[in-house]
This record gives C-alpha cells, structure tokens and sequence, in this order.
C-alpha cells in the first residue's frame, strides 16, 4: 500500500471509528480517557520555545468561526531526544481585549503530538479568531509539556525481536511490576477470539432467558452484536503493516509505543488508535525481521515543562 493510500485512508479510518456502539459504548459524545501524566520532575529540560509561524484564519463568526495558529519553535540540547509535545495555553489576548482561549475545545489544546521523524521540533497552538480589528496579540502565555523518555532509563522498556513473538503473551518483569499485560495479535488470532465471544455471549444468552425470560434476549442479542462489531472494527482499521496490541494497564502505566528496528532506528509511525482493550499501531511500512518494540511508561523523570510568553505578535 503506498504511502498516499495510507494516509488517505485515515480520515475514513477515523470517520468509521466515531461511529457510536450499540451496547459497549459510551455515552454520545463522551471523551475518551485522557493518558496520564505525572507532575514533571523539578530537573529542567534544556528545551526553549520561540516564536514561529502566525496564521491568522479571520472571521466573523458561525457558520465559519476562523481561527488564529501559532507554531511555536522549540530547541535545545535536550530537543533532538523530544518524542511527544503536549501545549496548554493559559492565557490569550489580542490588542482589542478579547480573549481567543478556546474554552469550548479546550480538549484538542490538550493533546499529545508526536514529532515527525526528521523534522524540526514544534509545538501548534490553535487560537480563537481575533477581533476585525485587532493588529496583534496582546499577550500569550502557557506551557509545553515534552516526553523525554531517554531521561529515564526505568521509562523505557524494550521487548526485542518482537516479530518472533506473535499470539504470545509479552511478558518482561518490568512491565508486570506494573500489572501491564501485553501480547502482539495476529488476525487469525483476533478471529478466533471474535467466534469464542460470539459463542460466550450465546451461551450466557441461552442461560439468562432460560432464568429470566423472553424479556431478556434482545438486550443480550445487542451486547453479542457489540462484540462482534468491535473485532470487525479492528480487522477494518488495521492495516497490513499494522501491530496490534492487547492491552490490559489498569493503571495507565503505558504512556507509547516505538518499534525499533534492528539498527536501532525507529520505524516511521503515523500515529496509533486504541480500542477496546486494543492498541493498533500505524506504520508506512512492513516491521524488519529482528525489530524491537519499546514501551514507554509514564515516570515523573521523563517529562518536563517549558513555559512560554509572548507579547506584541503582529497579525499577518
């Protein structure tokens, strides 16, 4: 599949995934638990943010609100070992005082990104749109919290040769100190799961309306059917070079994944989706023989924050 395909199918990828769920789900329009962070530890990063590009989207207002995007330019000794930014603004004026926080989607501000290999290390900030007649931004202030696994040796853990491990629980000491249970999936093995749940909830069907009566056999037709569309979603979602994950993290220890290849170099990521119980992780191409995967926990040494102030930024 080339790389153009990949990328287009995310945006259908995505669309089939808002879907809502008959039974498993989740309140209609619920947000999806956020990944935990600890408080950063008091040892700095030597990272600093300066300004980069203004992109000002003006508008008056619905249907099409506009927007105002800042690129912040982040560098440093410790910039090149960055793997995810996350930025927080806390406050936001433009020169005629109105205040372009975007308090309402508040939740995409909040977001881990990932660097793109062999690019510059940035940050988007995605602003309200200005007044008509503002000329710049007054005041802009906030954070940028950074991962920096490689502060931590404890913050990394590497499974090698991971290809050799398919359908087999990943078990490493260091992750089941932290009650984390993994194993890599195969498709013929996620099939297998799919008819056993199909056969489980058959089962506990056939038993409850036996107890309980008729009243009962359509909610536990709809909780089969829920099953079943989940492991359908994961065999439409994930892709030929895709990994799947089965993910057991009560905790939410698990902060990413990196596969590595056998020289030690990251294989290219697209970023990953998480389904119930499941990590898919994307990539352009097949993994190399001989590639590890490094799981990434969350240590309060391997992030940090680096604040930023701005004032007087003339609007484009």
């Amino acid at each position: 599949m080339t790389r153009g395909r990949i990328l287009s199918s995310i945006f259908l990828c995505g669309v089939l995934l808002l879907a809502p769920s008959t039974v498993l789900g989740q309140a209609k329009g619920k947000k999806a638990p956020a990944r935990a962070t600890p408080t950063p530890a008091p040892e700095p990063a030597k990272v600093t943010a300066s300004l980069g590009t203004v992109l000002d989207r003006r508008s008056a207002g619905k249907p099409f609100p506009g927007s105002l995007q800042i690129v912040l330019k982040l560098d440093g000794e410790d910039a090149e070992t960055v793997k995810q930014v996350k930025a927080k603004v806390k406050t936001a004026l433009d020169d005629s005082g109105q205040d372009l926080t975007q308090k309402e989607s508040s939740g995409r501000q909040d977001q881990w990104v990932p660097r793109t290999l062999g690019r510059p290390l940035e940050a988007n900030l995605e602003l309200a749109s200005p007044q008509r007649k503002a000329t710049a931004v007054r005041e802009l202030t906030g954070t940028v919290t950074l991962h920096l696994p490689l502060r931590d040796p404890s913050a990394t853990v590497l499974i090698p040769d991971v290809l050799t491990r398919i359908d087999k629980p990943l078990d490493v000491p260091a992750l089941t100190a932290q009650k984390v249970k993994l194993a890599l999936v195969s498709k013929q093995a996620l099939e297998k799961e799919k008819q056993a749940a199909k056969e489980k909830e058959k089962a506990k069907k056939a038993k409850e309306k036996k107890k309980k009566g008729e009243g009962m056999e359509e909610m536990f037709d709809a909780m089969g059917d829920a099953m079943t569309e989940m492991f359908e979603r994961l065999f439409m979602t994930a892709g030929d070079n895709d990994l799947i994950l089965k993910v057991s993290d009560p905790g939410k220890k698990v902060f990413s994944y990196d596969i590595a290849g056998p020289d030690g170099k990251l294989v290219e990521s697209y970023g990953k989706l998480d389904l119930e119980g499941y990590t898919i992780l994307r990539l352009f191409e097949p993994v190399p023989k001989g590639s590890s995967l490094r799981v990434n926990l969350v240590t309060p040494k391997a992030f940090a924050e680096v604040p930023f102030s701005f004032s007087g930024i003339k609007l484009p």
